[in-house]
């Protein structure tokens, strides 16, 4: 037979039969890749949603993915081959049977690299029939939701890596419409030109207000309101500064082209730009002798509190820079610092590029986006939040997302000031915070620098809002609070506390593993946490920590997108970064559970844009969130 072959090859009596094997052999190695590919579609079952439209340009990188719609935001893989069909290319549906056509451009305007959908309706917020509570500053999200992607600003370079950026952050990360020819910068100052706007880092104080008046800007400082005349002519005293600025109102909001006078009086060091860099030495209004010694000030004159033991999360209002915050780090507190996008300029910016736990928020009409009885202490180092107002609403706020026996403190010159006006708000505050049986634990002033403080702290039980003289404020209905503070207005009454509130968490590091307290009460509920915990700690440690191929030491702002249980983030507790903790407001509320573990998150409908800037997060996860979403999800 052998012979017979080699025998036709040779004397070539039937070359049609070489000519079809060749073609034989071709044929079949066309159809083994194609067949494999469809095997291993076929095999996925969880296929990702043919209809959803490119998100983004794609670049010269392929994104890696998880199976069963777990996948990290941020994991790319050097190519030189565009894997994905451009932007103004037709996204296929369908099995290939329809073409939809989405082309995608750039967000238009001086403000668009920092433009934040919800937070930047300047129609919106031009149609507010009144702004006397912040409304301004809340959300107003644009419908239909904008389909244009965030441009990356001219010169963006990769920001300083953790731990350096929390003492650094490059000077060009807020973008500047003027050159630096066209204003004098001092090397230390408590007023910076950014991004167009006048950026007062005295701690958490700012300019509270502008209005044009007869002709003239006036600039409402913590000294009252002034004349760009008068700013030129009068020394200040106290905390005010003797800037000459030029003000041009464009979209409501004030830009300063022009900062020069060489006279400044410098009573805090928050910011100092050196080269091509911001330094921040952790000074402030507040922090005159530095925020570690301010820290250690309080842990002195309250024992109790046990940083990074008994008190592990923290709220800071109105944090400025967040330095408070960044220096609890090392004290293993996490603290979420929030202010306003424009009444604090750009500070959570500079906060967020710090790598320090931060996001846009204000206390103004509605709840904050966390569940009742969170976080062990909160702070206010003149956050500039009339806790008084409305009834005293702002305070109740407070009341109803502090854990029953955490703390309160705040550092406001209503504390240790004597003169009418502080002390007129002192009174207020008094009974305010009587009426809703907060204790004074301990007042004190500080030499050394000038201020003080007070601490309060909640009850432990509801027996003094039932022992009060007057029932006022009242106590809420308790009925179905999950899930109750996203877009809910402010309470104006007293949430009853729970059962067992008497109980504190475990100390930290424990209470990250134990059962939390605010657990459902079915049956099953424990097991479900601790297989959520196992499932995150095996695979965190055995795939996403060695077999992704993520720089880890590279990734310090990260957010889970459907968080759960949080045990994503417990299973990263000894990496060198923080998650950011989300709860859809479609799915189970696990968020009380995330604050008992001494973990932090949010609450947020992601229909909607979140409340941070753009490039805010190095790492973003989610897992089960994109196929559970309901059809209004565009």
């Amino acid at each position: 037979m052998a012979e017979s072959a080699h025998s036709l090859l040779q004397e070539r009596k039937y070359p049609f039969i070489f000519a079809f094997f060749i073609l034989l052999i071709f044929v079949i190695s066309l159809q083994t890749p194609a067949a494999t590919a469809a095997d291993l579609a076929k095999s996925n079952p969880f296929p990702s949603n043919p209809k959803t439209p490119p998100l983004s340009s794609p670049s010269n990188s392929s994104t890696i993915s998880l199976n069963n719609d777990s996948s990290i935001g941020n994991i790319t893989t050097d190519s030189n081959t565009n894997t994905g069909a451009s932007v103004d290319n037709a996204a296929a549906v369908d099995d290939g049977d329809q073409v939809v056509d989405v082309e995608w451009e750039l967000c238009e305007g001086s403000a668009a690299v920092d433009y934040i959908p919800c937070l930047d309706n300047w129609n919106a917020i031009k149609a507010l029939p009144s702004r006397r509570h912040m409304e301004h500053r809340e959300r107003h999200c644009p419908d239909p939701t904008p389909k244009c992607l965030v441009p990356l600003p001219k010169g963006y370079r990769i920001p300083v890596p953790w731990p350096k950026s929390r003492d650094m952050v490059r000077s060009f990360i807020l973008w500047c419409n003027f050159s630096e020819e066209s204003f004098t910068m001092p090397n230390v100052v408590d007023t910076l030109l950014i991004g167009a706007l006048l950026l007062h880092h005295g701690g958490c104080s700012t300019i509270t207000s502008m209005v044009e008046m007869c002709g003239g800007y006036f600039v409402n400082w913590s000294c009252g309101c002034s004349t760009v005349r008068s700013m030129v002519e009068t020394s200040f005293s106290g905390s005010c500064f003797t800037y000459l600025v030029h003000m041009v109102h464009r979209y409501g909001t004030t830009m300063f082209p022009i900062l020069s006078l060489p006279n400044t009086r410098r009573i805090s060091i928050g910011v100092v730009k050196s080269g091509d860099y911001f330094v921040f030495p952790g000074g402030g209004t507040q922090f005159k002798n530095g925020v570690n010694q301010y820290i250690e000030s309080i842990e002195k004159t309250l024992p109790v509190i046990e940083w990074g033991k008994k008190t592990r999360v923290i709220l800071d209002v109105g944090c400025g820079v967040a330095s408070f915050g960044g220096a609890l780090l090392d004290r293993n507190v996490i603290t979420v610092s929030f202010a306003p996008k424009d009444e604090h300029e750009a500070q959570i910016q500079f906060a967020l590029e710090r790598g320090i736990p931060a996001m846009l928020s204000v206390i103004g009409t509605q709840k904050l986006t966390f569940p009742d009885n969170s976080y062990d202490l909160i702070h206010c180092a003149r956050c500039r939040v009339h806790w008084d107002a409305d009834g005293g609403k702002p305070l109740m706020e407070l009341n109803r997302i502090l854990r029953p026996g955490g703390y309160f403190i705040w550092s406001a010159t209503p504390v240790y000031k004597s003169d009418e006006r502080d002390q007129n708000v002192w009174k207020s505050m008094v009974a305010l915070t009587e009426a809703i049986c907060w204790k004074v634990v301990t007042k004190t002033f500080f030499d050394s620098s000038q201020i003080g403080l007070v601490i309060y702290q909640k009850p432990m039980s509801s027996s003094c809002y039932q022992n009060r003289k007057e029932n006022n404020p009242p106590l809420c209905n308790r009925g179905n609070r999950r899930n109750n503070s996203w877009y809910a207005p402010l309470d104006s009454c007293l949430v009853p506390l729970p059962v067992d509130s008497d109980k504190w968490p475990s100390p930290w590091p424990e209470r990250l593993i134990n059962t939390p307290q605010s657990l459902s009460a079915e049956p099953d509920a424990e097991e479900t946490f601790k297989g959520d915990t196992r499932h995150w700690s095996a695979l965190v440690s055995e795939v996403y920590l060695g077999g992704l191929g993520i720089n880890w030491s590279s990734v310090r702002n990260v957010m889970d997108m459907n968080a759960g249980y949080g045990s994503f983030a417990a299973a990263l507790i000894n990496q060198p970064l923080w998650v950011m903790n989300v709860v859809p407001i479609h799915r189970p509320d696990t968020l009380s559970a995330i604050f008992d573990r001494g973990l932090i998150g949010t609450y947020h409908d992601w229909c909607e844009s979140f409340n941070t800037y753009p490039r805010t997060y190095d790492l973003l996860h989610s897992s089960f969130l994109l196929r559970n979403l309901s059809m209004r999800y565009q």
